[in-house]
């Protein structure tokens, strides 16, 4: 599938630009890393609506020979670093955008407030 030009996905404050891969909101942006990248643009192109655990190994690590170890804490750790992130552009307040885990079930981005 081709990515159309200024193609940017949104959850609230948080928007995700796919051709530069870069992460924005109201105080910065970051240019992420492969991992966070994949992570954030499958978890972003449907805000509300988890994606387990399983679909997030394969969608991150699209060949089985690359996994680490332990894909499920490395997944983990991934995802408090993000959590991270997202509070430091200042994606909280009125429009708070979290990443959220659903134990045993997967991984989905909540939007609160105004910014949905």
């Amino acid at each position: 599938m081709s990515v159309m030009q200024g193609e940017i996905y949104r959850a609230g404050t948080l928007s995700l630009d796919i051709e530069t891969r870069t992460l924005s909101g109201p105080r910065g942006q970051i240019r992420l890393d492969p991992m966070a990248y994949a992570m954030m643009r499958r978890l972003m192109r449907r805000p509300g609506v988890i994606v387990s655990d399983t679909d997030m190994i394969s969608a991150i690590w699209t060949d089985p020979d690359d996994e680490p170890e332990d894909p499920d804490m490395t997944l983990r750790f991934k995802a408090t670093v993000m959590r991270n992130t997202i509070i430091a552009l200042g994606c909280g307040g009125h429009a708070k955008v979290s990443l959220k885990r659903e134990r045993d079930v997967g991984y989905f981005m909540e939007v609160r407030g105004n910014g949905s």
